[in-house]
């Protein structure tokens, strides 16, 4: 059985939810960076005939392209030694496949652009015009793709209309103040969602808490209102898996760096050396100043 490849974005939701899954799994697996920030490089159709939905991430492995991220997960379990990820147990397994469904329920795209505003809304909004054009582009020159490509323009387009907007916002948080007080209660009687065992709605509802906490809506849980949710996430943040899988609840900028440096070779060393370097003459001009 050969390593899989997995085509993903390091801040991107759903590539966190396969990264996640492969390492608690304990899977081997070779990294391809698709970067969809800068090049647009899922629009591209050579990536389009891995993934014609044009998004990250995509899972290819033994000549099978799997394309969303959380059939991707119920294969990497079902075809890779290692911990279960899905229970055994018929119960618990719906009980999991339930916390699973509610995750993939809740918007999180349309959460996360409706929140923006100053100078982070009009960095997105140049952002989505810039793949509009690339979109509109595309269709022409590949005619044989136009339709998935008008279909993403129509997507992204949605997404451009809905940056900053309160009313969107507050609909979302309100569909997640529910959530999180469900989690609550089960996370009162549980030590994980569906059960004794992490599973699959952990790796999910890690990704979702470390989201929200980049978004600035950990209150929700950290106020003192559901101590076992914060507790829940403390446990989640505490496993090696978080931070090998690179799940982010910060604002990311690390990882728009990791998708360029990660394709130039010996690119972090150089990259390592220019800080020294710069780091060095600022502090020869301020030994300067002092000593003048």
């Amino acid at each position: 059985m050969g390593r899989p490849v997995l085509y993903h974005y390091p801040a991107s939701f759903s590539s966190q939810i396969v990264r996640l899954a492969l390492v608690e799994k304990g899977v081997r697996w070779r990294s391809k960076i698709v970067d969809i920030i800068g090049a647009h490089a899922h629009y591209k159709p050579k990536y389009m005939e891995l993934n014609p939905n044009g998004v990250v991430p995509t899972l290819v492995h033994d000549q099978k392209e799997i394309i969303d991220c959380i059939a991707i997960a119920i294969y990497i379990n079902n075809h890779f030694p290692g911990p279960h990820l899905i229970p055994t147990d018929e119960r618990r397994r719906d009980l999991m496949e339930q916390w699973v469904n509610l995750q993939q329920r809740l918007p999180e795209r349309e959460l996360l652009y409706s929140m923006m505003s100053g100078t982070r809304a009009a960095i997105a909004h140049q952002d989505l015009e810039r793949r509009k054009k690339t979109l509109q582009e595309a269709a022409k020159k590949h005619e044989e793709l136009s339709d998935l490509y008008e279909e993403k323009y129509d997507d992204i387009a949605s997404l451009d209309r809905i940056i900053g907007s309160e009313a969107v916002a507050n609909k979302h948080q309100l569909t997640l103040r529910s959530m999180i007080d469900m989690l609550e209660e089960v996370m009162r009687k549980s030590t994980w969602l569906a059960g004794d065992d992490y599973s699959l709605a952990d790796v999910v509802w890690t990704v979702l808490l470390a989201r929200l906490d980049m978004l600035g809506l950990a209150h929700m849980w950290e106020d003192g209102s559901h101590p076992f949710v914060a507790g829940y996430y403390k446990a989640v943040k505490a496993r090696p898996s978080f931070k090998k899988a690179k799940i982010y609840n910060r604002t990311p900028w690390s990882s728009y760096a990791d998708a360029i440096l990660g394709r130039i070779p010996g690119a972090r060393l150089v990259l390592r050396g220019v800080i020294i370097v710069i780091a060095g003459y600022a502090l020869a001009q301020l030994l300067k100043i002092i000593f003048a």
